[in-house]
């Protein structure tokens, strides 16, 4: 089996740091199931991967979510999250991922998470552990979009370069640190005041400027 025909899904949360970078670079044929975060329960995630993945069976799953050093976050409804305490006794998160694993993973699967800060902390490890006793298959914790490498058919390939084609991935992330950098630039110029609303794609902040009081929303 080639890159170009393994089967390959994405999962990426509307609250993923990097969610713009990774599917602007998405490599053709890899299958993307976008979700909102703060309005999608994990019977809505699943929905969705159904209607994306169509009865293929994939090769390598990754995940792109937000999280914490201990906890890697699925939806806000329902508070459903992965950390060691619910690998071992929330039911949901449990039965989401042996169904994960069973219905649309090949035998020679594996399932990555991506962009994670549990990664640089021994919780990482320690998920990616459990949940793999759970799914049978190997699993992986990462801090990067590029991941670890892995052996293909006998050769050494990163999780990132099946998933993304990394001249674009390198060129967007950088695109995105350069505007937030002008835009943490021009909000020394403003006062925080209050958060007057959340979405999917973030929370809208309303600025005083301290020059002349002027009031104004930023997203």
């Amino acid at each position: 089996m080639t890159e170009q025909t393994r089967g390959k899904l994405l999962i990426v949360s509307s609250r993923a740091r990097k969610a713009t970078a990774a599917i602007g670079s998405k490599l053709p044929g890899v299958v993307l199931c976008k979700y909102s975060y703060e309005t999608y329960s994990l019977e809505d995630v699943w929905s969705d991967i159904v209607k994306q993945v169509k009865g293929q069976k994939m090769e390598l799953i990754s995940f792109l979510l937000h999280g914490s050093e201990k906890e890697i976050f699925l939806c806000e409804v329902g508070m459903m999250k992965i950390n060691l305490t619910s690998l071992v006794s929330d039911k949901h998160v449990k039965d989401f991922f042996t169904a994960l694993a069973r219905e649309f993973l090949t035998p020679e699967g594996r399932i990555d998470f991506l962009g994670c800060y549990a990664a640089d902390h021994v919780d990482g490890g320690l998920i990616a552990r459990e949940l793999q006793g759970i799914v049978k298959v190997p699993v992986g914790v990462h801090r990067n979009l590029i991941g670890t490498d892995i052996d293909l058919e006998g050769q050494q390939v990163s999780i990132g370069q099946l998933f993304f084609n990394l001249n674009t991935l390198n060129s967007i992330e950088n695109d995105l640190l350069k505007v937030n950098k002008d835009k943490d630039k021009k909000l020394k110029e403003y006062e925080k005041i209050k958060i007057v609303g959340k979405g999917a794609f973030g929370a809208a902040v309303l600025y005083r400027k301290k020059e002349d009081g002027l009031m104004l929303i930023i997203k």
